[in-house]
């Protein structure tokens, strides 16, 4: 497969509620064109929250500290994302087959 990174653990991918939110949101928000990172936490802590109005700002730096730790640079790995300097994400080669598993999986709420 072009692009591919290595072998997957989609179990361990799949584990964290965020990072299939994070394949939701670039799904419906982003297209072709990379979207900044402070935009995609934003709008992953909003669905998260279950509320489109502001969010609360120690709400968005706990997200966005625990996206830049953990979540984006294990999607990026997996090519899920793509991102670029730490601030620009794109969507990768395998972003809608995660999303799919993310979504079909027994006991997943989104």
């Amino acid at each position: 497969m072009p692009g591919r990174k290595g072998t997957i653990e989609w179990g361990r991918l799949l584990s964290s509620r965020r990072r299939v939110l994070i394949a939701a949101y670039l799904l419906k928000e982003a297209d072709e064109t990379p979207i900044d990172v402070g935009d995609l936490v934003t709008g992953v802590a909003k669905m998260e929250a279950d509320d489109p109005g502001p969010v609360d700002s120690e709400f968005r730096h706990s997200v966005h500290t625990t996206s830049l730790q953990h979540h984006l640079s294990a999607l990026d790995a997996a090519d899920v994302i793509e991102l670029k300097n730490g601030s620009q994400v794109h969507r990768g080669d395998r972003l809608r087959p995660f999303y799919a598993l993310g979504v079909l999986l027994p006991g997943t709420e989104l």
